[in-house]
């Protein structure tokens, strides 16, 4: 098998957050079934979410909620920079390569089955959009992530959703960061803004440091006094720990085809992206990640035509026939 992927774990390590991400115990007993759960003692654990609805700076209901079972939230840069590490040291055999559909449609060409879970525009595209009548065409919500240091900890071990109606939503909660071996907690706070709202300001040109300016000036201008205090001595916990994006829910067909007409299977957030203050892309994307898997290794007779892939990607539809498609080797 080869990993193609557009950056090596040291790149990782020194870009940006890829986002604001919490993995459910159901995630996290996988990852240790496989050997993979490194931070299970480590990780700060979520013991479940204070939610808030502020309007003028007023409290005005509350209500708490408690989990079956900790979540936890491991920074991905961490995650990805050592497990592409344990990769390489298993013998693995890794590619750091562009992730344009160009140079993916020349590496297909020598493998049995291709499987993009991330990608350049141009790749995405083979994708083609599922169900346009009810997919958002404009952002329903723009956000901002910031991981720091220095903030006060919320009592009980629970996370906080601050509800600002008409402006969007500020959730908060401890997690862990930095190099694999030199691990520390911190606090994600990610901003989930309705577009042209309070929240809606985080531009994709700023400076980290910007960005917690602003941040810091939103939560003093909307939040009350006792809430917004927890952060007066926040500092963001290195360079790159900020992120701004717009959200643009999204499904999409999980075969495409390629220009030379061969297949991939896509998986994770190739094919549904969603509102990252639910969470559950990065939990999908190791179920997906699991069920390709177990695909891949019970596929004896090695055909990975369209019925095949539609059959591991989505088995609540009609599966359309196609040829096999054969070769030699797994990517």
């Amino acid at each position: 098998m080869t990993l193609v992927t557009d950056r090596s774990s040291d790149s990782v390590l020194a870009g940006s957050v890829t986002g604001a991400q919490a993995k459910f115990p159901a995630t996290q007993d996988i990852q240790n079934d496989l050997g993979l759960g490194f931070w299970q003692d480590s990780a700060p654990e979520i013991q479940g979410i204070d939610v808030t609805i502020v309007v003028e700076q007023r409290v005005v209901h509350t209500w708490s909620g408690r989990f079956a079972r900790p979540w936890q939230s491991v920074d991905q840069r961490t995650v990805f920079a050592r497990w592409l590490d344990l990769y390489v040291r298993m013998g693995g055999h890794l590619i750091i390569d562009e992730l344009s559909r160009d140079i993916v449609d020349d590496w297909a060409s020598e493998y049995e089955l291709t499987v993009v879970t991330h990608g350049a525009q141009d790749l995405l595209d083979c994708f083609p959009v599922r169900g346009t009548g009810s997919d958002a065409t404009r952002p329903v919500r723009r956000t901002g992530v910031l991981y720091l240091d220095g903030v006060q900890p919320h009592g009980g071990g629970m996370g906080t959703c601050v509800m600002l109606p008409g402006l969007g939503e500020i959730v908060s909660y401890a997690a862990l960061t930095g190099r694999p071996g030199v691990e520390r907690a911190c606090e994600v706070l990610l901003f989930d803004a309705v577009p042209g709202a309070g929240l809606d300001v985080f531009g994709t040109t700023f400076a980290p440091d910007e960005r917690r300016r602003r941040a810091m000036a939103v939560l003093e201008e909307y939040l009350p006094a006792s809430m917004s205090s927890r952060y007066r001595n926040a500092e963001l916990t290195d360079p790159g720990a900020t992120l701004a994006s717009d959200v643009t829910p999204c499904k999409r067909i999980p075969v495409g085809v390629l220009p030379s007409g061969q297949l991939i299977l896509g998986g994770g957030e190739v094919v549904q992206q969603t509102d990252p203050g639910g969470v559950q892309c990065t939990n999908n994307a190791v179920f997906s990640a699991l069920r390709y898997a177990k695909r891949i290794i019970a596929n004896e007779d090695g055909v990975f035509d369209r019925d095949w892939m539609w059959q591991t990607a989505d088995r609540s539809r009609p599966k359309p026939h196609s040829p096999p498609f054969t070769g030699r080797r797994t990517a």
